[in-house]
Order: structure tokens, then C-alpha cells, then sequence
């Protein structure tokens, strides 16, 4: 006699599955800025401007980067494309016992300006922006991938554990006003920024594990489902980009070096050190819950035909399980904080730029510092090009590639990928990036 597995009816045979879908959706929305996360927020163009000139800028920039160690470019490519995950693209990803996925979408205008004088102080300017962001991650076990993908079926006897898992989805837009000040001899200047942002909260989802199992019975005769977490939800009822379910603060601080004397920088920033609150329309769902099935025999908890079963649990159970236990309640909320450190050497006559650079995520489950080297080339002083290689972050190895070009004295356009293998063999590559900037000099 063939063994059989029971199966749950709808909302539970599907919901592991339609989880990491969506988890997967949220991030693939998103195309890194010069690879996953490096220095989006880059304030060397105030460095360059001239007090003696009354110096401005106005800029436009828009960075996005989807990254993962496990999940590939093509599995989340053919989710998105609606097509069949044959058995052959679920094994294609390397699931491993710690799996993660980080995206982010930032896009951002603003305006600089380095007068005289400002306050009475010669070289102090200010800058000003607005920005509007997205930022996703999340961290879950190999088990819960397994049951999403290939169903129970080869757990018999075993306890799938998807305990400490982890998902972050959030939608903010931010106000900022910074002042910076040039300082220094000439042949050793300097550069400090120091601003605050006023950030409106859009959206926000997370969900944690704290312990979360799952065993079927070797013989399949019953499945027992115990689940400790919590869920939070921002105000559903209003999730519009002009919707206002939250506010918070943060700020940003910046320090550039150059000593010209042996044509090297040093740039270092720390951006986004805040939180959002949000408000009391928001939602916190503890589950404290022990299910135990029995009686129906199909062939997997996932992919077997809709049924019904002596436990009596039904889509209606679960609704009473979530909804009895959610409570209104405000909340707050840290921000993913941005940490770049780097270091820029110029050699021959300046005309090639190698930088090698550090950059990171806090509160964002991003498992490793993300290292890079970046080398680029000065043509004809209208056209740098640029190569870059980096190891860290979500993923491992990143390669990508950049040009910038400069129109006139008043024009700048930059356009970057992290990972140019996203884009060339995404069956391989774990990453996908893109970045573009626009700068108007006055």
C-alpha cells in the first residue's frame, strides 16, 4: 500500500507556499546602486563646490537592488512571469539551513548650495532633499522553503522548523534638510555633513517566528502544527503613497578627506539613523497556537485537491485564530541604517580613480559586510568609465560595470549596475542591480 500524507484544506496547504511567493514578489519589484548598497547617499559633489562661486546643484537619483545567497535571478524572474516552477527551477536554488533576501528602491531629489556665507560663516552651505523609499528583507530556514516548494511529503517523520524566521516590508518617503561645512588648507581639505530628515510613514508589514514547527507522522496519519509569532501591520486600509500611517525621524552624517598633495580620499558616511512610529489604526497579531490534524489521507500538505477533514479546521478557524487575537495598537519601527567607508587613490595624473570600500545594512537581516573594489578611467575628462568587483552583502560575487559623462561644466549623468551577471545569465547570479543620477551644476 502506497504511503499517503494528509493534506490541509485551502488556506493551510497553500499558505507556506503563498508566503515565500509573495515575499519573493515584494522584493522582485526592485531592479543596487553600484553594487547592492553602496554609498547611495553620496555627498563627495559637496566636497566639489566653490564658496567664491556661490556654488548649487540640483540632482536627481534613482537606485534599486534585489540580492539573495540562495534565490536565483530566474527563479524570481519566472514568478513574476506567472510561469510553471517546473521541479528542475525549484532545485536550481542552492537552498542552504540560513537563506536571505534583501531589496531595496531609492529614488531622490535635491538641491545644494554653498553661498558666501551662510550664518555669518564663510564655506558653511545647505542642502535639501526629498526622497522616496522601499526597503524589504528576510531571513527563513531551508525547511520552510521545502515545505513552500516540494510539499511534506519527504518530511515523514520529521519536524520541518521554521523557527526565528524573518520578513520586513516597508514604504517611507522622507523630508531632509542638512548643512555642511568646508574646511582645511587648500592642499588638505575636508568636508563634514550633518543632516536630519523627517520621515512619513506609507506601508509596513513584518512577520518573526519565534518558534515554529511542523511534523508529519511517519505513517501520515495526523500532522501537528506548533507556532509561536507575531505579525505587524501598518493601517491596511490606506496603504497609498499619500497615505499618512506613520512619522519618525532620522539623520544622516557624512566626513570627506582629500589630501591632493598624494591624490587620495577618504569618504565616510552614516545615513538613515531613525525610526517610524506608526500609528494606532496599525495592527499587532500574536500567535500562540497548537493545531493538530488527523483523519484524511492525500498525498501532500500542498499540492494534493481541496478537501474537507474530521478536524473541522477550515478556513474559517484560521480567520478566528488571526483576527480573535489582532489588537490595534501603535508601534515603532527602526529604519535600515546605511554604513559606507571608502578609500579612493588617483593615479596617473588623476586620470585613474581605485577605490576600495566597505559597505553595510544594519537592521536589515543582512548577513555579511558587503567589501568592494572599484577601478575607474578618465577619458578625454568627458567620459569615466568604470569596473567593479564585490563579495558580501545578501550575496557573495558581484560584478559590475558604469560610465558617467559629463555634457558640459553644468551637466552630469551617471548610469551603474552592481552586477552585470544578473541581466547576462540570470540562472546563475543571485543579484540584480541598476543605479542612475543626474546632477545639474550652477
Amino acid at each position: 500500500m502506497t504511503k499517503k500524507l494528509i493534506i490541509l484544506t485551502i488556506p493551510c496547504r497553500s499558505v507556506l507556499r503563498i508566503l515565500l511567493t509573495w515575499i519573493l514578489v515584494f522584493f522582485s519589484f526592485s531592479f543596487s546602486c553600484k553594487a547592492q548598497f553602496t554609498n547611495i547617499y553620496d555627498y563627495a559633489t559637496l566636497h566639489e563646490l566653490k564658496h567664491d562661486s556661490s556654488d548649487s546643484e540640483v540632482g536627481l537619483s534613482y537606485n534599486t537592488f534585489i540580492a539573495s545567497n540562495t534565490i536565483r535571478s530566474s527563479f524570481v524572474k519566472a514568478l513574476l512571469q506567472n510561469k510553471l516552477l517546473s521541479r528542475s527551477i525549484r532545485q536550481n536554488n542552492p537552498i542552504t539551513s540560513e537563506n536571505f533576501i534583501g531589496s531595496e528602491d531609492n529614488a531622490c531629489f535635491w538641491f545644494a548650495h554653498l553661498p558666501d556665507s551662510l550664518f555669518g560663516y564663510e564655506k558653511l552651505g545647505y542642502r535639501i532633499s526629498i526622497e522616496n523609499s522601499f526597503h524589504a528583507d528576510t531571513k527563513f530556514s531551508s525547511d520552510l522553503y521545502k515545505l513552500a516548494f516540494f510539499g511534506n511529503k519527504e518530511m515523514a517523520g520529521k519536524a520541518a522548523d521554521f523557527t526565528k524566521n524573518y520578513l520586513t516590508y516597508m514604504k517611507y518617503q522622507q523630508v531632509k534638510f542638512g548643512l555642511f561645512k568646508q574646511t582645511g588648507r587648500s592642499d588638505e581639505p575636508f568636508t563634514v555633513y550633518f543632516g536630519l530628515g523627517f520621515v512619513k510613514g506609507q506601508s509596513f508589514y513584518a512577520a518573526e517566528t519565534d518558534t515554529a514547527t511542523l511534523f508529519t507522522e511517519e505513517s501520515g496519519d495526523y500532522i501537528d502544527l506548533n507556532f509561536h509569532a507575531k505579525y505587524f501591520s501598518s493601517d491596511t486600509a490606506s496603504s497609498k503613497w499619500n497615505n499618512f500611517n506613520g512619522f519618525g525621524g532620522c539623520a544622516d552624517l557624512g566626513f570627506i578627506y582629500e589630501d591632493k598633495k598624494n591624490n587620495f580620499i577618504v569618504n565616510c558616511s552614516i545615513n538613515d539613523v531613525g525610526y517610524v512610529w506608526w500609528n494606532k489604526k496599525s495592527l499587532i497579531v500574536p500567535i500562540d497556537t497548537f493545531i493538530h490534524w488527523d483523519g484524511i489521507m492525500a498525498d501532500s500538505i500542498l499540492w494534493g485537491h481541496d478537501t474537507s477533514y474530521q478536524s473541522g479546521f477550515n478556513q474559517d478557524s484560521l480567520k478566528k485564530i488571526v483576527l480573535t487575537r489582532a489588537k490595534k495598537s501603535s508601534f515603532v519601527k527602526v529604519i535600515p541604517e546605511k554604513v559606507n567607508i571608502s578609500f579612493t587613490k588617483k593615479f596617473f595624473n588623476k586620470s585613474l580613480h581605485t577605490t576600495l570600500g566597505l559597505a553595510y545594512l544594519y537592521h536589515a537581516n543582512c548577513p555579511l559586510p558587503l567589501i568592494y573594489a572599484r577601478g575607474e578611467y578618465l577619458f578625454n575628462n568627458k567620459i569615466i568609465s568604470s569596473l567593479q568587483l564585490a563579495y558580501g552583502g545578501y550575496d557573495k560575487f558581484q560584478c559590475g560595470i558604469g560610465i558617467e559623462a559629463t555634457f558640459s561644466k553644468y551637466f552630469k549623468f551617471q548610469l551603474a549596475t552592481g552586477n552585470l551577471l544578473g541581466f547576462l545569465i540570470p540562472e546563475k547570479s543571485f543579484v540584480q542591480s541598476a543605479s542612475g543620477r543626474l546632477i545639474v551644476h550652477f
